[in-house]
């Protein structure tokens, strides 16, 4: 590999290896290390994928179908908008904007589509929700094909803890909750929701004090809803046997967008 120095003189070192999207070719009367087709950079310590993005605009009842397989490459979301863009395209799309759809069909369509090869679904409120209206709207996708992806977890799992006597609430927007797990009491050597030491409720436990119909009624209240409010006291959980401990409800959940009930196992 050479390059001219500060004298404008060729100076050159025996290249060691290319690039892993390169490889050591003769190109316009240079042997060197060349990047790969798609590829650019100087063959060595760069070559940066040449991307061509993508439009696409599927009108309401139609198929979306977004294919990487081509080349081996995956699919990369980059703009979603789902609604009244662009009308052009579709002549009946609403001209309602909402919100709350570009939210979650963003959600959807990284959830169905970044990252995979091949995606295809119908642009439909089985898929997206009815949000303003029942018909009428356009899906609208900015997309590339690329060989390595970027993925970020859409499905973020998130612990809450509600002290006895407090309210715990879930908020998922347009979004589902989706329950995981489910506790409440205190465990031995548990000491969450023990900030003073001056009475008996504070001490260590010989056995573990759980209530068994947490997790039912977690599910109850909030499983497949946007939000819901739990009230961290036995009134809701059941009998109390164990009436000095000091107890939390413990309750972890992630997010889903489906628009339909779905069954949780008990």
């Amino acid at each position: 590999m050479c390059h001219c120095n500060e004298n404008q003189e060729a100076e050159c070192q025996p290249i060691d290896t290319c690039h892993e999207q390169a490889a050591c070719s003769i190109l316009k009367g240079v042997r060197g290390c060349h990047c790969n087709p798609g590829w650019t950079g100087d063959g060595v310590h760069i070559c940066d994928e040449i991307l061509e993005p993508v439009d696409v605009t599927v009108c309401y009842g139609d198929v979306l179908t977004i294919d990487c397989t081509a080349n081996g490459e995956r699919i990369e979301i980059l703009v979603v908008e789902y609604g009244s863009y662009p009308v052009d395209v579709c002549p009946d799309t609403t001209t309602v904007q909402h919100p709350a759809a570009q939210d979650v069909s963003a959600y959807i369509v990284h959830d169905r589509c970044n990252n995979q090869e091949r995606c295809s679904f119908t642009v439909d409120n089985v898929v997206f929700g009815n949000f303003a209206g029942s018909d009428g709207k356009s899906l609208y996708v900015n997309y590339q094909c690329r060989q390595e992806v970027v993925s970020f977890p859409v499905r973020l799992e998130t612990e809450l803890i509600s002290c006895e006597g407090n309210t715990l609430e879930l908020d998922c927007g347009f979004l589902k909750i989706s329950v995981l797990r489910a506790a409440y009491g205190r465990s031995q050597g548990d000491f969450l929701c023990t900030e003073t030491d001056d009475d008996a409720s504070t001490a260590p436990l010989t056995q573990d004090c759980i209530f068994k119909s947490a997790f039912r009624v977690v599910l109850e209240a909030c499983h497949m809803k946007n939000k819901c409010t739990i009230s961290s006291d036995t009134t809701l959980f059941g009998d109390d046997e164990c009436p000095l401990v000091k107890k939390f409800a413990r309750v972890s959940n992630t997010t889903h967008w489906a628009n339909v009930t779905q069954s949780h196992p008990v």
